[in-house]
C-alpha cells in the first residue's frame, strides 16, 4: 500500500468472543471505515478516518512489539546476571520497576528511560557490591546497544543507573534519576526493608544475628533514608514505612525487657 493523498476503505471485523481481528480487507475507495461486528455478525458502529492515521496505528503496533521484546530480553538478562543474588536480586528490581511506574507516571517522567534503568540499576552488584553503581555501566552500555537503544537514550539510562545510590555516585541530574534514587530508598525501610536489611547486615558481617541487636539495626536502616527526597510520592511512602519500623522496634524492646 502506497500512502498518498488517496484513501483506503479498511474493514476490520472483530469477533466479540475472541476479541481479536479475524479478517482485514483492503479496498481502494474514497474514505476509510472501521467497522465492528457484534456476536450476531451485524455492524454495530463505524467511524471514518484518514489512511495516515491508520498508518500511524500500524507504526504504534510495531513499536509496541519492539518494546515488549525489549522487556522480555531485559528480564531474561537480569535473571541470568542476578542469579543467586539475595539482597539486590530480581525481586528487588521488579519492585523498583513497579514503584517507578507509579511515581514516574505521577511525575510525567520518560517511562522507557526510567523503567529500563529500574530493571538494570543493580546489575553491578555481583561485580562490585560497594561501587555497583559504577560497575554496572560497561555491562549496561553493551546490553543497551544490543537492544537497539540510541546513543542519547543510552546516556540517559546510564546516568539514572549511576546516580541511583545515596551512598556513592553523582547527584541525580534528571527527573528519572531523581525518581529511581527515591524509589531505591523505599526498599530500605518497612517490612521488606527490614528483611533485606537483616540479610545485608549478615552478609556484610555488621549484624551478628542476635535478637537484642535488632533495634540498633533498625535505627541504622532509618538513618540511611531519613533526609531530603526529590518526590513527595516517595517521601510519603518512606515516612509510613519508618513509622512501622519504629513501632516494631519499640515492641521488640518491650518483649526483650520481659513485657507481655
Amino acid at each position: 500500500m502506497r500512502l498518498q493523498t488517496n484513501f483506503y476503505n479498511v474493514f476490520i471485523l472483530i469477533d466479540n468472543e475472541s476479541q481479536g481481528g479475524n479478517d482485514i480487507l483492503f479496498q481502494k475507495q474514497i474514505g476509510l471505515q472501521l467497522r465492528r461486528r457484534d456476536g450476531r455478525g451485524e455492524i454495530v458502529n463505524s467511524s471514518c478516518f484518514q489512511a495516515e492515521k491508520f498508518y500511524n496505528i500500524l507504526k504504534f503496533i510495531k513499536l509496541t512489539r519492539v518494546m515488549m521484546d525489549r522487556w522480555r530480553r531485559i528480564r531474561e538478562f537480569i535473571q541470568k546476571e542476578m542469579a543467586g543474588e539475595q539482597i539486590a536480586g530480581t525481586d528487588h528490581l521488579e519492585r523498583a520497576y513497579e514503584w517507578c511506574q507509579k511515581v514516574g507516571r505521577a511525575r510525567g517522567a520518560d517511562m522507557e528511560i526510567l523503567l529500563t534503568a529500574a530493571l538494570l540499576h543493580d546489575i553491578g552488584v555481583p561485580i562490585d557490591r560497594k561501587r555497583h553503581y559504577e560497575a554496572a555501566l560497561p555491562k549496561a552500555r553493551a546490553f543497551l546497544g544490543e537492544l537497539g537503544f540510541k546513543e542519547d537514550e543510552i546516556k540517559k539510562i546510564l546516568h539514572v543507573i549511576e546516580a541511583h545510590s545515596r551512598y556513592g555516585g553523582p547527584d541525580p541530574q534528571t527527573l528519572e534519576a531523581k525518581i529511581l534514587q527515591d524509589v531505591d530508598a523505599i526498599e530500605y525501610v518497612g517490612a521488606v526493608g527490614l528483611i533485606r536489611g537483616i540479610v545485608r547486615a549478615l552478609h556484610e558481617g555488621s549484624f551478628n544475628g542476635k535478637v537484642e541487636e535488632t533495634p540498633r539495626l533498625i535505627d541504622d536502616l532509618i538513618k540511611r533514608v531519613e533526609g531530603n527526597f526529590y518526590t513527595e510520592e516517595a517521601k510519603r511512602i518512606v515516612e509510613k514505612r519508618i513509622t512501622f519500623l519504629k513501632a516494631f522496634s519499640d515492641r521488640l524492646k518491650k518483649e526483650l525487657a520481659g513485657e507481655e
